[in-house]
Formats: C-alpha cells, sequence, structure tokens
C-alpha cells in the first residue's frame, strides 16, 4: 500500500472528470517529477500534448526527466512541426537539447524562442549553452540579456533618492 501522500494515492482521489485539466495534470506531472519518477511524468505529459494542446504542459514537458532524452526531444520535435513559431515549445526544446547536451540544436532553439518572446530564462540557458560550446563573449552578451529581460518584467523598488 502507497502512503498518503504518494503521488498515486493522491492523484487516485481526484474525480476521474477531472484528470483531463491541464492544471492537476500538471501538478500531478510535478509530484511524478519531485517523487523521481520523471519517466511516467513525461508520458503522461506526452501523452496528453499529442492529442490536446497546453503552453503551462508543454513547458513542463521541457522539465520532466523521461527515461530516454532522445525520444523525449523526438517527440516534441514531432509538436514543432503544428507550431514552428510557439516560444514556449521552442523554449522546452532547448532545454531538452541542453539536457542531452546537444549544444549546437539547444542554441537553435533557444535563439528562436527568444526571437519569438521567450521568458528572460531563455536568455539565461542560452548563455549557460554558449558558455558550455566554448563561446564566452556570447554567454556573457545573453546573461546580460537575461538579466535585463527579468529586470524589465519585475522592476527593482529603488528607494527615492534623499533630497
Amino acid at each position: 500500500s502507497s502512503p498518503p501522500g504518494d503521488a498515486d494515492t493522491v492523484w487516485a482521489r481526484v474525480p476521474k472528470r477531472l484528470r483531463d485539466d491541464p492544471e492537476l495534470l500538471a501538478e500531478h506531472a510535478r509530484n511524478l517529477q519531485a517523487a523521481g519518477r520523471g519517466q511516467q511524468a513525461e508520458v503522461l505529459l506526452r501523452h496528453w500534448l499529442e492529442n490536446d494542446w497546453s503552453d503551462d504542459l508543454a513547458a513542463l514537458y521541457g522539465h520532466v526527466s523521461g527515461a530516454n532524452a532522445g525520444a523525449q526531444l523526438d517527440a516534441a520535435e514531432r509538436w514543432l512541426r503544428a507550431r514552428p513559431e510557439d516560444p514556449t515549445l521552442l523554449l522546452a526544446l532547448g532545454r531538452l537539447s541542453h539536457r542531452a547536451e546537444l549544444w549546437g540544436k539547444a542554441r537553435t532553439y533557444l535563439e528562436a524562442a527568444i526571437r519569438y518572446g521567450a521568458p528572460p530564462d531563455a536568455c539565461l540557458l542560452l548563455a549557460d549553452t554558449l558558455g558550455r560550446a566554448g563561446d564566452t563573449e556570447a554567454a556573457r552578451r545573453y546573461s546580460l540579456e537575461g538579466l535585463r529581460r527579468a529586470l524589465a518584467e519585475q522592476p527593482l523598488a529603488l528607494p527615492a533618492p534623499r533630497a
């Protein structure tokens, strides 16, 4: 028997009619990933995304650790055919390529994600990718760009100058 807080036990308590809710599905996938069951989270998300689309679930797909990074990347690349300019999917592909240490592919996906409006963390992941590939100057530029974009989204509350 599973402990009361086990991801499967909690999910089993969710009414069947609500299990197709993307927000609940995302939370279940996060619980599986946190429990070291990324493979199950990946399968759950992939099956859902193959039949229905959710930007939130696509973003999460880039964070879960499936059993086979190559197969996970292949699945996401198939979705790209229908969504070639989707910044969420491009960022997920960049994350998956980065995890697989495919630096050139990660760079291509992350640059496209940024071009189509991905959040600031895409710049920071691209900076890390470029640094690992040995392009320290480009890594520095994208780090700065990521920090600037993050600051633009969340401006600092600076104290007023003293008179």
